[in-house]
């Protein structure tokens, strides 16, 4: 969120938000983006590998328990390695999140483009 805006659109930002929340958040909430965006580049780049980093992980986990579920399911036997299947979770993961932000991306843009 910090990489893409200045001070000014968070203020819009919040002035937007503003009437759909009580006073206390609402200052919490400018505070909060406010510190977020006054940050150094490095710290956000870090978190956001970090963060990017723990998702894939966890994301990669869910596919290998899904692929396992399946493999006990048809009752199979898994005899790929661990790397093997690791590769194969990340991948999963990385298509899933693909597939999840072109259909987000579609929702979000096509009705601006038909608009017109």
């Amino acid at each position: 969120f910090g990489f893409f805006i200045d001070q000014a659109l968070m203020d819009q930002i919040v002035a937007y938000a503003a009437p759909f929340l009580p006073a206390g958040p609402e200052t919490l909430l400018k505070n909060q983006l406010s510190s977020l965006i006054n940050r150094p580049r490095s710290e956000l780049s870090l978190g956001l590998i970090i963060s990017l980093s723990v998702a894939m992980w966890s994301g990669s986990r869910g596919m290998n328990a899904f692929s396992y579920a399946l493999t006990r399911a048809y009752h199979k036997e898994d005899k790929r390695g661990f790397f093997t299947k690791l590769m194969i979770s990340i991948t999963l993961t990385f298509g899933s999140y693909l597939i999840l932000m072109t259909a987000l991306f579609s929702i979000a843009i096509i009705p601006i483009v038909l608009s017109f």
